[in-house]
């Protein structure tokens, strides 16, 4: 009621059709089904097991397994159409359309997906190394590693890692949203010690094993901190990128 009454001072309309509950509970709490709902306009609203928001899924145990199936259902749709013509494509062609339909939707808030567990990550890597298959037309039982190196293509889990910390850079040098500023805090000890100029952010204590870890304001102090301190000390966007791709490309593949 309090965003209702908010969106009416400043002249917005809150649309009751489209008006949703999602109740987050621990994954032990699994078998259990609270009684809860909320009324708007004199309407019940009703917990639902999944919503979404701006094309990503969530749902009520935030393990988003529903995020996850939809990114392999609309990459592998892509992939598959893109499969059926690649003899009549050149191998840059067909590179082109796959990073722009298949790896653009495997990139979409992908942030979100870190600290998954690793049977989640792997579907998605299941899809990268098909797509990779059908750029280089390599069979199906090869080594797909040395693949994914020569296409200088960084694994799922460390394009998780790039976009996490990228935010924070953007974060650290105003080229994000002041909300996600407040997020991260200098490192700044009490006494003189040589970790003073290592460019390190202060790492928040956190309750919830299962979810807490995941939260930005706890996993990209942790990721930023353990980056070399040139990559972290960086003059420019650019060269963030430039060097923290070449480290996370070693990470995966040396």
């Amino acid at each position: 009621m309090e965003i209702k009454s908010w969106m009416t001072i400043n002249l917005l309309k809150l649309n009751d059709d489209k008006t949703e509950l999602l109740l987050i509970i621990k994954n032990k709490l699994k078998n259990v089904s609270p009684a809860c709902r909320i009324e708007l306009n004199s309407v019940p609203i009703f917990p639902s097991t999944t919503i979404r928001n701006l094309g990503v899924y969530f749902d009520q145990y935030m393990n988003m397994e529903s995020f996850v199936n939809a990114k392999c259902k609309a990459a592998m749709f892509a992939l598959r159409n893109i499969s059926r013509v690649r003899s009549s494509l050149t191998m840059d062609a067909c590179k082109t359309l796959i990073q722009a339909y298949v790896l653009s939707k495997l990139d979409y808030c992908n942030c979100l997906l870190y600290g998954l567990p690793s049977q989640a990550i792997s579907r998605l890597q299941r899809v990268q190394n098909y797509a990779a298959r059908v750029i280089t037309m390599t069979h199906k039982y090869d080594h797909i590693t040395p693949v994914l190196a020569q296409l200088h293509w960084l694994p799922i889990q460390q394009r998780i890692k790039y976009k996490l910390l990228l935010y924070v850079f953007k974060a650290l040098h105003g080229l994000g949203p002041a909300y996600m500023s407040d997020l991260v805090v200098p490192y700044r000890p009490s006494r003189t010690l040589r970790s003073a100029g290592k460019c390190n952010l202060t790492e928040p204590r956190f309750n919830l094993s299962n979810y807490g870890g995941r939260a930005f304001s706890s996993a990209a102090p942790r990721l930023w901190n353990k980056l070399p301190s040139d990559i972290k000390s960086a003059d420019s966007l650019p060269s963030f990128k430039s060097h923290l791709k070449t480290h996370l490309f070693h990470e995966a593949y040396h």
